[in-house]
């Protein structure tokens, strides 16, 4: 928990030196949808089955893990996408504003595959 913690802390504190001065790590517009697909996936998915004991390396544990950074990264570029207008007048890159809006959509319709796939093998592997 406490790496989460620190993770989180950082994100919203200015650490990074650049030159013009300091940047915080949701200033940096690429790296803002993976921060936040793996700090909410290890609190809801890892931090749960510390507390439960389960075996974090086990195929279970990784499986809902893998489909939680799915849906949440998703989410993220979801809100990317809605959020295009502010970032381009902020400076910040995001993948919808790289890559743009329909192939930043084709990203998420392939990664919703992935969790579907993936939950699939998990409800015929782990009856």
């Amino acid at each position: 928990m406490i790496p989460m913690g620190i993770v989180s802390v950082l994100y919203e504190l200015p650490v990074i030196r650049t030159t013009n001065g300091y940047k915080r790590l949701r200033d940096i517009g690429m790296l803002k949808v993976f921060w936040l697909t793996i700090v909410w996936s290890a609190v809801t998915v890892l931090l749960p089955a510390f507390q439960y004991g389960e075996q974090v390396k086990s195929m279970e544990v990784i499986s809902v893990f893998l489909m939680r950074c799915c849906l949440i990264f998703c989410l993220g570029l979801s809100f990317d996408i809605r959020d295009m207008q502010y970032d381009e007048a902020g400076g910040l890159k995001t993948i919808p504003l790289i890559y743009g809006r329909s192939k930043t959509i084709r990203i998420i319709i392939y990664i919703l595959t992935a969790y579907f796939l993936i939950a699939c093998i998990q409800f015929a592997t782990f009856q």
